[in-house]
């Protein structure tokens, strides 16, 4: 179940966010690792492109991940970002699964 979506939201806010829940989990018994946060990620919110370079998809989902966000949802790229989202299946994605097969 999806408790959480922080759109458009930088890192710093979304890790406030989660320490506020999982102080509000724990007052009711639950564990904040059983609750999934999601990023959602769209043209219209924010002022960056993840799908602008690997890099740029890279840094977002990690920072993301360190501020607790757990589940990702990215609108597709465009038409000419289509190499990058290539890339990232091949080289980040694995590498976030903890399996670095480049």
């Amino acid at each position: 179940m999806l408790e959480v979506a922080s759109f458009g939201l930088k890192p710093p806010e979304v890790a406030a966010r989660v320490i506020v829940m999982g102080e509000a989990a724990s007052t009711r018994g639950r564990s904040l690792a059983a609750i999934r946060r999601a990023f959602l990620w769209a043209p219209w919110v924010g002022g960056f492109d993840p799908w602008s370079s690997v890099e740029a998809f890279a840094d977002v989902v990690g920072r993301s991940r360190g501020a607790g966000v757990t589940d990702f949802v990215f609108d597709e790229p465009q038409l000419a970002q289509w190499k990058v989202l290539e890339r990232v299946a091949s080289i980040v994605l694995p590498r976030l699964r903890g399996r670095d097969d480049t």
